[in-house]
């Protein structure tokens, strides 16, 4: 196949947090025009409907669970990402915490 400036790079993986909702959701289907997506979030049943979303229209995703307010978790979804061994393209970070109680120490 020939690739044009609209054809999808399948061989350029980008990275997107929080792609279950709103504005990330939004992101995540436009990136996905362009290549490869490595869907990054906490509820795994809402990435894979954004997986399969994706999916159908013929262009790889990757969902993988992570919490990043937890470095535990952060730490091991950046081994799984690692492990895919797909070239690293980009980074659209749409995740984003509320803070519940005052933060300590600042």
């Amino acid at each position: 196949m020939t690739r044009t400036a609209n054809t999808p790079s399948p061989a350029k993986a980008r990275i997107i947090t929080g792609p279950t909702s709103g504005i990330g959701y939004r992101n995540s289907l436009d990136v996905a025009k362009h290549g490869t997506v490595i869907l990054v979030g906490r509820d795994g049943g809402k990435l894979d409907e954004v997986k399969k979303e994706i999916a159908g229209k013929n262009v790889q995703a990757v969902s993988v669970v992570c919490d990043l307010s937890v470095i535990t978790s952060a730490r091991r979804a950046a081994a799984e990402i690692v492990d895919l061994d797909l070239p690293i393209f980009g980074l659209l970070n749409n995740a984003g915490i509320m803070a519940m109680t005052p933060l300590k120490g600042g």
